[in-house]
Parts: C-alpha cells; sequence; structure tokens
C-alpha cells in the first residue's frame, strides 16, 4: 500500500529530493526520481491507469508540475479534469480542442521564441519532418539506402528554403504557408518569366518582399547571403531538376501535408497562438484533447506537434533552483512515439522533465516505428533512458523478458538427486533385492531474480482482487530499503 506526503514547498522551489510519494514504510519516490523518466508497462485490464498511473499524475499534480497530456482515449479529459480537481489544480488546466478558443501554431512560436538558438530554421524543418514521419505511416526513410535517403534529403532542402522564404520575407510559418510556397515555385525557367505566374504565385511575392527588406536593411548581413541561396535555390537549382525528379520531391511533402493544411488542423495549428510551451512550462496543464480514439491521425498529429514543441522548449530553458518540473505524460505512448525522442530522453534530465509513457508491451512500441532492427533498437534507447521501469500484469514474453533482463540475474543452486537398483527383474526390485546406488549433488547456474512468466501472476484491482493492483518496481542507481535491491513489488489501490 502507499502513502501520500503532502506537498508543502512554496511553487518556486522544488527540491529534487523532496518525495512525492511512499511505495511502502521504506521507500519513497521523489522529484528527482519522476525527473529520471518512468515507463509503465500492463496488460489491458492490468490496472497500469488506475494504479500507477493515477498514482505517478496525482502526485506530480500536488507537487505543482507543469503538464502536456496527451490522449488517446476519448474519456481521458474528463479523467484529468478529475485529477486536476482533486489536487486543488483546476484552475491551470487548459482543454486544447477544437470546441475550445486555444489555438498554438507550433511552426511560428518555434521561429520567434527568443534565446539562444531561437528561430532556427533546422530546427523548424525537424519539427515539419517528425511530422510528416508520422503521415507517411511511420515508415521512415532517414538514413535509408540509395534512392531514399536522396529523396529525404531533397525533401528537407526543399523545406529549408521554403521556411528561410517565409522568414526572411516576415510572413507567419505555418504548414499551409509552406505548402503554398512549394506549390506556387516555379516549374520552368518559362514559368518563371510568365507575368501570369508572377501576379498569381504566392512563392514570387514572398520572394519580392524578401528583396525590398534587403534593399531597405531590414535584415542583416547573415540574413541577405541567406535570401540569396533561397533566390538561388527556386530561381535556379529546383528549376535544373529533371521534371519527374522535381515532382516527387514536391509531392512527398505537399501529399503528407496536406492533412494540415485544411479542417480542424489547420484552424487549431495555423493560425494565431493564444497558449504555447511557454504555459507548460509556467505551471499550466494542458490537454491536447483531440483523442486518437475519436479523432485518428489528426490527432497524432496534434499530439506530435504538441510533444515535440514543448521537448524542444525544454531542451532550452535554463534550469536553476526554482525550475518547475515539466511532465509529458501519455497513455498509451505508442501512438505518439518518434525516432527522435530517444534522443530527447537521453539529454532532458538535467531539464526536470519528467516523462511518463504508459503502453500494453515493448511490441506497441516497436510496430509504431515500423517494426525492423531500427525500431527495435530506437525502442530499446527510450526504455534504456527511464530511470524507473514499472510492470503490472502481463503475458507478453517479450517485455516479462526485458524486464527480467534489466533486473538481472543471479547465481542459484540446483540439487540434484539420483537412484537406481542392481536387481534384474521387477519384483526383485520390489522386494528390496540387489544392490542400490544412489547419487546427490549441487549444481551453481545464474538464472533471472524474476522469471517473465511471473508477470503473468500479479493482481490486476477490480472486485475479484479487491481492488489491489500489484506491480514490479524496477529503478536504476540505488536499491530499495525494503527489498535490498533494485527493484521491488508493490501494491497499490485503485480508487473507489
Amino acid at each position: 500500500m502507499f502513502g501520500w506526503f503532502k506537498c508543502r514547498q512554496p511553487p518556486s522551489r522544488w527540491s529534487l529530493d523532496k518525495p512525492l510519494f511512499a511505495w511502502n514504510r521504506q521507500d519513497d519516490f521523489s522529484i528527482r526520481d519522476a525527473c529520471s523518466g518512468v515507463a509503465v508497462f500492463g496488460a489491458t485490464g492490468s490496472g497500469k491507469t488506475s494504479g500507477s498511473g493515477r498514482l505517478l499524475a496525482t502526485s506530480y499534480l500536488k507537487a505543482g508540475f507543469g503538464f502536456l497530456v496527451l490522449c488517446t482515449k476519448s474519456d481521458e479529459r474528463d479523467l484529468w479534469l478529475r485529477y486536476c480537481q482533486e489536487t486543488g489544480r483546476g484552475e491551470d488546466v487548459v482543454v486544447f480542442s477544437p470546441e475550445n478558443r486555444y489555438r498554438f501554431n507550433a511552426l511560428d512560436h518555434e521561429c520567434r521564441h527568443g534565446g539562444r538558438g531561437g528561430g532556427l530554421t533546422p530546427n523548424i524543418v525537424n519539427l515539419i519532418e517528425e511530422v510528416l514521419e508520422m503521415a507517411n505511416g511511420r515508415e521512415k526513410g532517414a538514413g535509408g539506402k540509395g534512392e531514399d535517403a536522396y529523396w529525404l534529403t531533397a525533401r528537407k532542402q526543399l523545406l529549408w528554403n521554403a521556411v528561410d522564404l517565409l522568414v526572411l520575407s516576415d510572413d507567419v510559418i505555418s504548414i499551409p504557408n509552406v505548402y503554398q510556397v512549394i506549390a506556387s515555385a516555379p516549374h520552368s525557367p518559362q514559368q518563371l518569366g510568365s507575368r501570369d505566374w508572377q501576379n498569381s504565385s504566392y512563392c514570387f511575392h514572398r520572394m519580392l518582399v524578401m528583396l525590398h527588406r534587403g534593399q531597405e536593411g531590414q535584415i542583416d548581413e547573415r540574413q541577405r547571403f541567406d535570401a540569396a541561396k533561397v533566390a538561388h535555390f527556386f530561381q535556379r537549382e529546383h528549376l535544373q531538376l529533371a521534371e519527374k525528379t522535381r515532382s516527387i520531391v514536391d509531392s512527398t511533402f505537399c501529399a503528407a501535408a496536406s492533412i494540415l493544411d485544411r479542417g480542424v488542423l489547420r484552424e487549431l495549428f495555423s493560425t494565431t497562438s493564444n497558449v504555447s510551451p511557454s504555459d507548460v512550462l509556467n505551471g499550466k496543464i494542458v490537454v491536447v484533447d483531440l483523442p486518437v480514439e475519436n479523432f485518428g491521425v489528426a490527432g497524432l498529429f496534434a499530439g506530435i506537434l504538441w510533444k515535440k514543441s514543448v521537448q524542444l522548449s525544454l531542451l532550452r530553458r535554463a534550469v536553476g533552483p526554482g525550475t518547475r518540473p515539466v511532465s509529458i505524460f501519455a497513455d498509451e505512448a505508442q501512438n505518439f512515439i518518434t525516432g527522435a525522442d530517444a534522443s530527447f530522453l537521453s539529454t532532458c534530465r538535467s531539464k526536470l522533465a519528467a516523462n511518463v509513457y504508459l503502453s500494453q508491451n515493448i511490441n506497441n512500441y516497436i510496430a509504431a516505428l515500423g517494426a525492423g532492427d531500427k525500431a527495435t533498437a530506437e525502442v530499446e534507447s527510450v526504455l534504456g533512458n527511464a530511470g524507473t521501469l514499472i510492470a503490472h500484469a502481463n503475458s507478453c514474453q517479450r517485455t516479462g523478458e526485458y524486464m527480467s533482463e534489466r533486473i538481472g540475474r543471479e547465481r542459484q543452486f540446483l540439487s540434484n538427486f539420483s537412484q537406481s537398483g542392481g536387481a534384474n527383474d521387477w519384483y526383485s526390485a520390489m522386494g528390496g533385492e540387489g544392490e542400490q546406488n544412489e547419487t546427490a549433488g549441487f549444481s551453481e547456474t545464474w538464472e533471472y531474480q524474476l522469471q517473465p512468466s511471473f508477470y503473468g501472476t500479479l493482481r490486476t484491482g477490480g472486485q475479484r482482487h479487491n481492488r489491489m493492483v500489484d506491480a514490479i518496481v524496477y529503478t536504476t542507481g540505488h536499491e530499495f530499503k525494503s527489498s535490498r535491491r533494485n527493484w521491488m513489488t508493490t501494491t497499490l489501490r485503485q480508487a473507489d
């Protein structure tokens, strides 16, 4: 059973050693543990959401963490509203949904934020690429072989120049505007000199504004150099590609980005912003209420745009004694994982990023990233950067083996005994006649401390188990006092 610690520290100070809750009478879970990241596994109905998921969410809320909540299930918004009311955080909730007034232009936010590294085109392009990766069914060509690598490089070059054109012409950075630049770019030298094309082309109009700003001294020397590169790309380099090649490069962006250029996603992410990652860093609880169950791929786009933007903001911020921890919290996290998460999770601990990812099993993550050896390596990297692993009841062999490997093996001794008789017939042997031979001994072996099959025996809560949920908790870097190991068993009570 767990016990709560009351959070009494002022909101301007979060000590890393401050306990958030107790696993038992001897072991607690601190802000330091939270900022090392948590991954939770458990089969459907295992109690992972109502057990450890609820415990982590409400303890972080009590401590005053900022939150980005990514929703898969249709009831998650109401669940989080209830959590916030229970913990006194109801005034901090921002429900980001088509029905509410909040809007967030992720690309323009990334372009215009202040501080070192602010407004860099590579970061904006990488943000777009991460969304396109998901739009293309997560079949990633990055680092691929042959033509795949070429198309990826060519698309990035096209995006880089389109974004630079919008930046240098002081226009709003959004997927629709990037789309317009690419769709209206010249396709031939003849079109470039056509008055009809010039009058109708958004790309041409932005180049005129960029040229005017350079002549008026509204951009600095470095930007003027970039402007010359952009003009050369659209007026020469892109036109020199074979027509088929150029159309493929253009369409790899336009086809994937079209979903963000219309409907609810255009409205939510391509106008002005009245909520942003800065609000999350300052203590707001942003619930991205476009659950995948209802919105499908549009919900995935929304979640990944928000997640990537908050990740970039976390990595940029300066951390001091009064810096607020921030949690990116995702149940059914396989829906929102991308290949870039491994890099973020390997560097974010010093930024007080308290990530919580819940999923049924490891196979969910691997399948979401396209399967294969590369996807497996990325998932292992993501999970390897989680300082705490929590395993609820699960019958997945791969997940059980992974947990057992992380927990480790120990030396065990096995006894053996054998007996044989020398009688030539069964009747004599039954009468005890003949010579009897007995042997006994011990053998040494290294076996899992917990066998993978053990996870299938954990209690799953509900009336059948008196609302008790069992879990195995593994941590990196210290041992639990109660078990004198780096893992332990714990029992959580579901809310009545």
